[in-house]
């Protein structure tokens, strides 16, 4: 018994089994044949030691159906032993959720369902994309597309770009909004002499007002913060009760608010605006026709740096209504 490669066993054969013509072959050439055959199945087919409990390490072209009753050892599994018992029922087959390890090194950190029903456990960056109904970009004019885009400044501060495509359009009353040109810059309210007339103003409110001082009785200059107007031509407008008490800051008198002195630039000094009140002479008191009142109001609109106001308006002398 002699364990033979292929082409050892077919030349063996050949050999002690020639074409009977002679009358040489006899029942022991026979036997052993076939014994040379059984005993090199094994090292035929496959590879390694024969003699082990996995002799087939090679590929095994079956071309029929392998029935396997009790399973399936792979010996690169992670722990060695690994028996999979059970027929894999194919990628079509698989839900989601029976797959293992989706806690511990998910690739899917920001896994939103498209139904909507999970809500975020976290933030979700957008480096530069923008965030629109098609999810493309779609180039307009100006900033080139339409939708959302966050843009990052520090690591405590970003910006939120409006495409210039885009409108803020509120279903409440169908009202829009497609630019914010129309929002206050800066305002205050505040008393010319605080209450009782102590002689120094005092400030109720404010936004983007960084300062005010007294000039003279009923004169006073609004000082803004640094950044906020392009230049000097922005739209202030004054109120005041002319009224002088606390006891009368419901009621009022005949005045006159006067916004027309505007100094400074950003590069310089801050920029400010004057606040006079005028009253009528005979309510002015001893400061004359100018009175520290207990009401005052202002409200600022304008160009920011680097936007671009309207300036294309239509002037037209021959207008009839």
């Amino acid at each position: 018994m002699t364990v033979r490669s292929k082409s050892g066993l077919i030349s063996y054969i050949s050999g002690v089994i020639p074409d009977n013509n002679a009358g040489q072959i006899s029942a022991a050439d026979v036997r052993s044949s076939i014994i040379d055959t059984v005993e090199s199945i094994n090292q035929i087919v496959a590879s390694g030691n024969f003699n082990s409990e996995t002799p087939f390490v090679n590929h095994v072209r079956l071309g029929g159906i392998l029935y396997v009753e009790s399973g399936i050892v792979f010996p690169n599994a992670p722990n060695g032993t690994d028996m999979q018992r059970v027929p894999y029922p194919g990628p079509g087959s698989i839900l989601h959720n029976q797959l293992d390890g989706l806690n511990t090194g998910d690739p899917h950190t920001q896994y939103l369902p498209v139904s909507g029903t999970r809500s975020m456990a976290g933030s979700l960056g957008m480096s530069t994309f923008w965030i629109n109904a098609s999810g493309q970009g779609d180039p307009t004019s100006n900033n080139g597309y339409r939708g959302l885009q966050f843009s990052k400044l520090t690591n405590t501060s970003e910006t939120i770009n409006v495409g210039s495509g885009t409108n803020f359009t509120f279903l409440k009353d169908t009202s829009k909004l497609d630019s914010a040109r129309g929002v206050a810059k800066a305002w205050i309210r505040f008393q010319g002499s605080g209450i009782g007339g102590n002689g120094s103003p005092s400030v109720l409110d404010s936004y983007n007002v960084s300062g005010i001082k007294k000039e003279a009785t009923g004169k006073f200059t609004i000082i803004f913060n640094s950044g906020i107007f392009k230049d000097n031509n922005y739209v202030a407008v004054g109120h005041s009760n002319g009224r002088v008490t606390a006891s009368s800051r419901e009621d009022f008198s005949e005045n006159t608010v006067a916004l027309s002195y505007r100094v400074g630039d950003d590069a310089q000094k801050l920029r400010s605006v004057s606040f006079v009140v005028m009253g009528k002479p005979e309510e002015a008191g001893a400061g004359g026709y100018y009175l520290d009142a207990i009401v005052n109001d202002l409200v600022v609109f304008g160009t920011e740096p680097g936007g671009s106001g309207l300036t294309t308006v239509t002037i037209n002398p021959t207008y009839t209504a």
